[in-house]
């Protein structure tokens, strides 16, 4: 019983190595993607930025302030959609973490209890 309970944990434990393995590259995704979103919007709020005070001078300042604050509000959306997929990610790792512990924990214990018997 014990041998047919250990082969089921290595086998928990092998989908949860192939479950951390997609979510590193879920997570390395998501930092590509935050790296490439952050640098695009800080570029184009400084070209905005500039923009802003050409029309300013040019008397069209409250048009230009709406797609300003258009623009900032969906970036500001993207990057916050950003953080919580990497604490999402933060949050099965850590139970995928706690589910092998409890494994190797059992592991353990059933190797102990079968190494008496042995002798």
């Amino acid at each position: 019983m014990s041998e047919q309970r250990l082969e089921d944990i290595r086998r928990e434990q092998r989908s949860i190595t192939k479950k951390r393995d997609a979510l590193y590259e879920r997570q390395r995704s998501v930092d590509r993607l935050n790296d490439g979103i952050g640098t695009y919007f800080r570029k184009t709020q400084q070209l905005l930025q500039k923009t802003r005070e050409t029309f300013r001078k040019n008397d069209g300042g409250r048009e230009f302030d709406d797609i300003y604050s258009f623009f900032s509000r969906d970036a500001g959306k993207a990057m916050e959609a950003l953080g919580e997929e990497k604490r999402e990610i933060k949050r099965e790792q850590q139970l995928l973490e706690e589910q092998d512990h409890a494994l190797t924990k059992e592991k353990k214990k059933l190797y102990s209890e079968e190494e008496p018997n042995e002798h």
